[in-house]
């Protein structure tokens, strides 16, 4: 029998900001403290939310806490847990042929 990656994954909020607004596409939410974890699914949300930091599969120890972006601020941080919207203009442009060059 093949064994695959988990199913699920122990994810630490990467702030406190983060812990308290940031939740999985599936209602998961972080418990109390910044230190505990909780299992999310192993699936595309949760490898974005790793990938931007907004998520860690280690806590951080101590105090150190990893630095958030400081051109966002928490709701923005946090809108990993909105879906993405398609632009429906984009899908619809026709593409545009440069015109072609007299020649010399």
């Amino acid at each position: 029998m093949i064994d695959g990656p988990p199913k699920t994954i122990k994810v630490f909020a990467a702030t406190e900001a983060l812990r308290g607004s940031l939740r999985h596409a599936n209602g998961t939410r972080f418990k109390a403290k910044l230190s505990d974890g909780v299992d999310w699914p192993n699936d595309s949300f949760t490898t974005r939310r790793l990938a931007e930091g907004s998520v860690l599969t280690e806590a951080s120890s101590g105090g150190a806490e990893a630095k958030p972006d400081p051109t966002k601020n928490v709701r923005e941080q946090s809108g990993a847990n909105k879906p993405k919207k398609k632009d429906k203009d984009k899908d619809n442009a026709k593409p545009t042929n440069p015109s072609p060059r007299p020649a010399a």
